[in-house]
């Protein structure tokens, strides 16, 4: 797998996550990743430059939508935002 479509695959299980509303899954993918990208050695810039690609892809896919103010996928996608935001910009 390279590590676009790692970033891909990050980005879709984010995406998952979020729309089954499970914020307890959003740390654990992340810890792998981070995890799977320093065993691999990549480096910080490739490391900021694969966050910002997981974020396009994130971004760019569709996410389940609820109109309520105070709705759990708000919460859950500005944890999500929150945490590539962190990795970004490392």
């Amino acid at each position: 797998m390279t590590l676009a479509e790692y970033a891909q695959d990050i980005a879709e299980q984010l995406r998952n996550a979020h729309d089954t509303k499970d914020l307890a899954a959003v740390d654990p993918i992340f810890r792998k990743a981070d995890v799977a990208l320093l065993e691999s050695g990549i480096g910080e810039t490739r490391q900021r430059n694969f966050w910002a690609t997981v974020r396009a892809h994130f971004n760019a896919s569709r996410l389940l939508i609820e109109k309520q103010a105070n709705s759990a996928l708000i919460a859950l996608m500005h944890a999500i935002q929150k945490e590539l935001a962190a990795r970004e910009n490392k």
